[in-house]
């Protein structure tokens, strides 16, 4: 990701990735917040790679064991939705400067 103020990278880690509230980070360099682009094709490929994954699983977990189990299927869905919205913020979604109130872009 690059700095829409300063133009340096910011590395996307796993810590920055989950204590990020809403896309939202903090340029290393420059100390001023960004947010990440609102894109429909990172969403869309990220929830339909999970609901896939979550549905094949389910209906894998239901035909072995039957009953509720198939509700376990979530768990391989997180396990792979997570690194691709990972991956697709730090490769294909931008950092854009936070307006502030009722204002226009610094």
């Amino acid at each position: 990701m690059k700095c829409p103020y300063c133009e340096c990278d910011i590395p996307l880690t796993w810590t920055r990735y989950v204590t990020s509230r809403f896309g939202k980070h903090t340029c290393p360099e420059c100390g001023k917040p960004s947010r990440l682009e609102i894109g429909v094709l990172p969403i869309l490929l990220v929830t339909v790679a999970m609901g896939t994954v979550a549905a094949l699983f389910a209906f894998l977990l239901s035909r072995w064991l039957g009953g509720y189990w198939d509700l376990l299927a979530l768990v391989p869905a997180i396990l792979i939705g997570l690194p691709l919205d990972k991956m697709l913020d730090e490769r294909c979604r931008g950092l854009k400067p936070l307006r502030p109130y009722g204002g226009k872009v610094a």
